[in-house]
């Protein structure tokens, strides 16, 4: 029996506008928080991304970080690689940072 791909692998993270697929959750950089979140949710508002070639295209003046998608091109977060504080209060560099709110997290149908 033929395996589905699309019901299998890790989250992938999708653009709030136009729901192009930006990254899975294997392009994230895990980091332990500074500080604790309240009532147990999680302190952190962003995502770190390790440099996926994406990243590099659509970089405009090395400070934006776009949707890939030409007719999008929303502004899914910024690039600082000098490095950037989490609002956890962890230091990461370089930052490849994007908005939690800016894209969806789609996980994977488990049949």
């Amino acid at each position: 029996m033929e395996q589905n791909t699309a019901t299998e692998g890790p989250n992938q993270y999708r653009c709030r506008l136009c729901s192009r697929a930006i990254f899975t959750a294997d392009n994230i950089i895990p980091h332990q928080p500074s500080k604790p979140g309240v009532l147990g949710k999680d302190p952190c508002t962003s995502l770190f991304l390790d440099c996926a070639p994406w990243l590099e295209e659509t970089a405009e003046n090395d400070m934006k970080l776009l949707c890939p998608n030409p007719k999008c091109k929303a502004k899914l977060g910024e690039i600082t690689l000098s490095g950037r504080k989490c609002s956890c209060g962890k230091w990461v560099a370089p930052a490849f940072q994007v908005n939690k709110g800016n894209v969806d997290e789609m996980r994977p149908i488990k049949l």
